[in-house]
């Protein structure tokens, strides 16, 4: 990130005081870490952020998933106990920097991605905006048919944040894009519109920067 903005800057275009960093659900972390890692305060787009520690979103999304496919009978009673029963030791495990179970039946969780996974859950996207400086501009984005951000954790990631905007998007998904579940509807990213009501918040936004 750093070497792309350094980048950015560079342009003769670009006038450096008025900087806009947006960052797309995990994404949104970073660019909550801007100001740490840039000679820089820029302004922030926060697009379907986490507001939860990673391994803890992770853990209601698979939960829900798990259960959903119980109640359909997708999955029989035994395995999604026994999901439900190694996505909490490997949490656990990833926590406390132990050794991973030997067995993982939500393939989530190995030797290749553990550092990963311990370096992205050890940041709370709360106490991140809570660092942020006080005059920084912030605008949040969600769809309320995002199936992997619920509303819940935008709220909690809102208490970080006493200035910042939320623009709440009626009918989009986690990529905000209009969602419809319809038989027939479009199912693919690229068939399907961006809610409308994205671009008139950006503009009011980028309109009310300094």
């Amino acid at each position: 990130m750093a070497a792309a903005y350094a980048e950015l800057v560079a342009q003769p275009e670009v006038d450096p005081e008025r900087t806009v960093i947006l960052g797309h659900s995990e994404g949104a972390l970073f660019a909550l870490r801007a100001h740490e890692v840039l000679d820089a305060e820029p302004a922030l787009v926060l697009a379907a952020p986490p507001g939860t520690r990673m391994l803890d979103l992770i853990d209601r999304q698979l939960s829900e998933q798990v259960r959903t496919a119980e109640a359909q009978g997708g999955v029989g009673e035994v395995t999604a106990a026994t999901m439900l029963s190694d996505l909490r030791a490997g949490r656990a495990a990833v926590r406390s920097g132990s050794e991973l179970p030997e067995t993982d039946s939500t393939g989530l969780f190995d030797a290749n991605g553990a550092d990963y996974l311990a370096w992205i859950d050890s940041f709370d996207p709360v106490e991140l905006a809570e660092e942020l400086p006080g005059d920084t501009p912030v605008l949040v984005l969600w769809g309320d048919r995002d199936a992997q951000v619920n509303e819940e954790e935008i709220d909690r990631l809102m208490t970080g944040m006493d200035g910042a905007e939320r623009v709440d998007l009626p009918g989009a998904d986690h990529i905000l894009r209009e969602y419809d579940d319809s038989p027939g509807a479009a199912a693919l990213d690229a068939d399907r519109a961006f809610s409308p009501d994205v671009t008139p918040a950006l503009e009011r936004f980028l309109g009310g920067l300094r």
